[in-house]
């Protein structure tokens, strides 16, 4: 895949296993997955949380697997356009992480209040309280 070009870890710092919680979740969900499958996803969530690239940012927010945006939609890095993209996911774990991204402009989150998401709804109010 072309979005990573290093076979070596995004970082040394980060200790989460994230092919074992894949593997996980995706037993829990009933998801059948490849080993080459679940190392693929891994590695796409792991450069989610820790790349400062905006055009990986962007690439990964189109992402069909929920952790991957998700990460993208708590990462510092990305670029506004991308976190209003975001809040209109179909995932309300994604949404909520971009409601709580401190980069998401207020005026962006607003259309969220009514959210069908308690966890969306909270995250809304967090935010407005963190003023």
């Amino acid at each position: 895949m072309e979005l990573f070009k290093k076979k070596k870890r995004v970082t040394d710092d980060d200790n989460y296993d994230r092919k074992e919680i894949t593997r996980t979740l995706s037993g829990i969900f009933g998801e059948e997955l490849t080993e080459k499958e679940l190392s693929e996803r891994a590695k796409l969530w792991e450069l989610a949380d820790h790349t400062t690239n905006s055009k990986k940012l962007s690439k990964l927010s189109d992402s069909p697997y929920i952790e991957v945006r998700e990460s993208v939609a708590c990462n510092c890095h990305t670029p506004v356009d991308i976190l209003i993209f975001l809040l209109g996911d179909e995932s309300c774990e994604v949404r909520e992480a971009a409601v709580s991204n401190p980069n998401t402009p207020l005026n962006a989150i607003e259309k969220l209040r009514d959210d069908e998401s308690k966890l969306v709804r909270d995250a809304v109010i967090w935010r407005k309280r963190k003023i």
